[in-house]
Parts: structure tokens; sequence; C-alpha cells
């Protein structure tokens, strides 16, 4: 294949899917997300946050858009008031795309927000996905926010293998987004329990993106 010739077969049917929607939340808007019908869509389960706080209007304005403000913000002070109002939104979807308060700071790269956020949480907090599987951690290695992976992974070490996606890993995500530090460190964190498919999968995505190569130990390991 020609060096610049066009995105893997493996990964380019889901970029207008995925890559947008895992690091829109990078995007510091206020504009108020629009609220639509959720009465029909089912409870959360145990990976999907809870949709409460969306499918009324009141609290969607006065929890769910300030909620937003401050995880993209990083204001500690103002998420905990908000917290104390109700602590419920810990496991709660706070936006359209059913992100977490986690998910959203995590997009936005607020490590010292995420730090002490996560203390307040238990490891299956960490665990909640999106509306399309993405976990905390899935956001992180797309932004490139090692720093933050190390602080979820501390908590619950579990998210490593949980793929969001279109069945992507962490670290698929990390080498998608041509994240060379993300994609090197999730690599050695994960390396013992990739499948022969991920390899594979991590192998020709590392070429695209420009990576294969300047990852020595990957290079030599895939």
């Amino acid at each position: 294949m020609a060096a610049g010739n066009v995105k893997s077969i493996f990964v380019s049917h889901m970029e207008d899917e995925c890559m947008i929607e895992i690091a829109k939340v990078e995007a510091d808007s206020t504009e108020s997300t629009k609220i639509h019908d959720l009465s029909n869509i089912q409870s959360a389960t145990s990976t999907r946050p809870s949709l409460h706080l969306l499918s009324d209007r009141k609290s969607h304005r006065e929890i769910c858009v300030p909620l937003q403000k401050v995880a993209l913000n990083g204001d500690i002070e103002a998420a905990i008031r908000l917290l104390e109002m109700d602590a419920s939104v810990v496991c709660a979807a706070i936006t359209e795309g059913c992100e977490t308060i986690l998910h959203v700071a995590t997009g936005a790269r607020q490590t010292k927000f995420l730090a002490k956020k996560v203390k307040l949480m238990k490891p299956e907090h960490l665990t909640l996905q999106d509306e399309n599987g993405n976990t905390a951690l899935c956001f992180a290695a797309a932004v490139g926010a090692v720093q933050i992976a190390e602080i979820v992974l501390d908590k619950n070490p579990s998210l490593l293998m949980i793929r969001g996606c279109k069945n992507m890993t962490p670290l698929y995500v990390g080498s998608l987004f041509g994240r060379k530090e993300m994609t090197s460190f999730l690599y050695y964190k994960s390396r013992k329990e990739l499948t022969a498919d991920d390899r594979k999968f991590i192998f020709f995505t590392s070429i695209n993106t420009g990576l294969y190569g300047k990852l020595t130990y990957i290079s030599r390991k895939i």
C-alpha cells in the first residue's frame, strides 16, 4: 500500500461514526443540549449510565448543563456543590450522547478535576459507557491524556480491555488517533491480553497513522 493512501479497511468504515463522537467533548461549548424524548429508552444496565437527568427538562437545565460546564472548565468546587444537590449524578448521563461527567472531563483533559472526582467514585462507576460504548478510558486514549489514563486504571485496571465503539480496545483508539505516548503506555499495560486480531488491527492502524517504527517496542512485538 502506497504511503498516504486511504486508511486501512479495518478502520475506515467507522471514522464518521466514532472519531467525531469520541472527541466531541473537547470543544468548550456552553450551548444547551437539545432535549429528546427518552421515555422509551431502557434504563441503565451495569455499563450504561442512568438517563434520569436527561428525561426531565428541569434536571437537564439545572444539573446537566451546569455539570457539563464545570467539567469542561475543571471547576472542582462548583462540581462538589452540584454533587451535593444530587449524588446520583456520579453515574448519570449528562449529555445527549450519554456521556457522564467523567467522559466530559476526560475529553477536556481536566486532569486535576478528574483525579478528585475519581476518588469519590466506586471502581464500577468508571466502566460506564456512552451511547457508542466508550468508557472514559477510550476518551482518554482518543485525546492522548496519559495522566488521566493512569488515574482511571489505578482505580479500575479492568478498563484496559473494556471495548468501546466498533469493539475497539482503548489501545486501538489511541493508535487510531495517532497518540504516540498513549499507544505505547496502553500497549505495555495490555500486551499480554491482546488477541491475534487485536495485534493485527494495531499493526495496520499504526502504519496508517504513522506510529509504526516510531514506537520501537511495539514495532518489534506486533
